[in-house]
């Protein structure tokens, strides 16, 4: 999970954007 979801602070699309960018790179290397 993105640092400002496990902090609990405001998130926007930034995270929507981060997460995606994590799915994509498992599926590449995993």
């Amino acid at each position: 999970m993105a640092p400002e979801i496990i902090s609990n602070s405001y998130y926007g699309i930034s995270v929507d954007i981060w997460a995606l960018g994590v799915l994509f790179y498992f599926m590449m290397f995993a």
